[in-house]
């Protein structure tokens, strides 16, 4: 566990220092998970305007974390946990940014170097917390747990959240999921008041960084094998006359009034719903797709987890951890795929399960317990496939998320540099609400385009004013032909503007899935889509076009663009 600790810090400081700029270690979602640091810490500035202003001072692009009430205060959509994890390596970076003359501003080097040196840290908690969690819940197993558990990081999105985005929840979340587990585990040996105020403190920095993880406590049964020790953990919690439940309650929701507060702090309201315009379809989640789907599916994209349906077999006759272990899984999986964006948008594998991975693989261990040398070629070849990945993800190869059947089996024979770029992902999850108001931009049967021809099939639509919540959705189809063996440097623009500031969302999307589709025969039906951002609604229109930046030639086909409004 030691070699492979060392092999993930390198791995991540090769990732974050030397192969691309540190200051993109904060980036994307992160910006807002760690703008509370900055704006409460350096700026006291609850409308977060300062912050955006020194990060547009770092060449930052358009936020996305913000989003106006009707009233006009600002708040961050995003929730404060991360960035009280990571206060204690903020202050340390004001007290060198200070000492070393350098602006103290939460985004120069010496802090993205205390971010990343946090987030290994929290790396490491987990590490050391999941391999102490195994040796206690397979106190009879002869199997090497560590090896298996960093097996299991590596073939999974663990490894790579560690060490290519830090900012994101995942690292921490999975830090916290193992404490929590193995300090239920130390209960069930010796209950303490002292444990379970840790259990507290735990649970609630777990709702905290990401709500709906809070359902981990389902995992409180599974962890504990049998009925029994179910039961005494429970009598434990209430005995002493109610002392330790009042304890545990009190300490929970005091971490959780830091939310609370945050809101406060930020709207004058001590509740908000921050994702606003964002939702849950609990009673339309995409569960097939969340599981099996080539786009993002679970096991699709983290295939290891398979011996954990093969495990499950092994419970035939444990009728009690086969049930609790459904009941986690399936409950688990229902919330996640009820999100309006079911794919959450997934770098690598399907992101909101990460922290998830090791409570999930428990089943397994059974398997391999009982079918060692079939198991031990399982674990090889999947690791094996987990790095594969990780590599074609990391060096640009593969779509960053959203897979069609046709990439997902293609992009497995593509791993050499004239591969870098060559698929793309171009769908999108439709917003949340319904639908009040549709337009079609644009309709025409072909179009033409050679070296002559730098821009064309153009247009343009206004954005009603004022709106509120209202979610701008795109949608582009088109059929295409070349004669080129390799279709590159064409785009699709989308560009939103402000005629009252320069505020602007431009977007350049490659105009394939597969950069080999169209070649001297007619491609199938392309669909590009997406949400124009636009959280402070300040833009009042956005114009359409082909930008063919190579001024190559090639025919498009069947081009119709249609602009949707959602609302909910």
């Amino acid at each position: 566990m030691t070699w492979f600790a060392l092999f993930a810090v390198v791995l991540s400081l090769y990732q974050s220092v030397y192969k691309n700029d540190i200051s993109s270690i904060v980036r994307s979602d992160g910006r807002g998970y760690y703008a509370y640091l900055p704006a409460l810490l350096i700026q006291n500035d609850s409308s977060f305007e300062s912050v955006v202003e020194t990060e547009k001072s770092y060449g930052k692009g358009a936020q996305i974390y913000l989003y106006k009430e009707i009233n006009g205060n600002s708040y961050n959509k995003y929730f404060p946990g991360l960035a009280v994890l990571q206060s204690p390596f903020f202050t340390l970076a004001c007290g060198v940014s200070w000492l070393s003359g350098e602006n103290v501003d939460g985004y120069n080097d010496i802090f993205m170097c205390f971010f990343l040196l946090g987030s290994l840290f929290y790396l490491l908690i987990g590490l050391i917390s999941f391999s102490k969690v195994l040796e206690i819940r397979f106190p009879n197993s002869t199997l090497s747990k560590n090896a298996i558990l960093v097996t299991i990081i590596v073939a999974s999105p663990v490894l790579y959240y560690a060490i290519h985005s830090p900012c994101f929840t995942h690292v921490y979340s999975f830090a916290l999921f193992g404490v929590f587990s193995l300090l239920v585990l130390k209960i069930q040996i010796r209950s303490s008041t002292t444990l379970w105020f840790l259990l507290a403190i735990t649970l609630g920095f777990i709702f905290l960084v990401r709500p709906t993880n809070i359902l981990v406590v389902l995992a409180i049964p599974l962890l504990l094998r049998d009925f029994e020790s179910l039961k005494v953990f429970f009598f434990n919690l209430f005995s002493r006359k109610g002392k330790l439940l009042v304890i545990t309650l009190g300490t929970f929701i005091s971490i959780l009034s830091l939310l609370f507060i945050s809101w406060y702090w930020q709207t004058g309201k001590w509740i908000v719903w921050s994702y606003n315009g964002e939702g849950f379809n609990f009673l339309k989640p995409k569960l097939w797709d969340a599981l099996f789907s080539y786009r993002i599916g679970l096991y699709t994209h983290t295939p290891i987890l398979l011996m954990s349906l093969l495990g499950l077999f092994m419970f035939r006759s444990r009728f009690y951890e086969l049930g609790v272990y459904l009941i986690y899984v399936l409950l688990n999986v229902w919330v996640i795929s009820s999100w309006w964006c079911w794919d959450y948008e997934s770098a690598f594998g399907s992101r909101p399960f990460t922290e998830h991975i090791i409570l999930l693989f428990i089943p397994a261990f059974y398997f391999i317990d009982k079918y060692r040398r079939t198991s031990y070629i399982l674990l090889s070849l999947f690791t094996l496939l987990g790095l594969f990945r990780m590599y074609q993800t990391l060096s640009g190869i593969t779509p960053v998320a959203r897979y069609t059947s046709s990439s997902y089996w293609s992009s497995l024979s593509s791993f050499g540099i004239d591969e870098i770029g060559r698929f793309n992902f171009t769908k999108s999850c439709e917003p949340y609400g319904q639908v009040i108001k549709e337009e079609v931009l644009l309709v025409q049967e072909e179009e033409s385009f050679d070296s002559s021809k730098e821009y064309g099939l153009s247009a343009t639509v206004n954005m009603t004013k004022p709106r509120t919540n209202e979610r701008y959705y795109f949608s582009v189809k088109l059929d295409k032909k070349h004669a080129l063996e390799r279709f590159e440097n064409v785009y699709l623009i989308i560009d939103a503007t402000s005629n009252d500031s320069d505020e602007r969302s431009y977007s350049a999307m490659n105009l394939y899935n597969d950069r080999n589709e169209g070649y001297k025969y007619w491609s199938e039906k392309i669909v590009f889509e997406g949400i124009i951002h636009d959280n402070l609604q300040v833009f009042d229109q956005v114009k359409f076009y082909i930008w063919n930046q190579g001024k190559i030639e090639f025919s498009l086909k069947n081009i119709n663009y249609k602009l949707s409004v959602y609302k909910n």
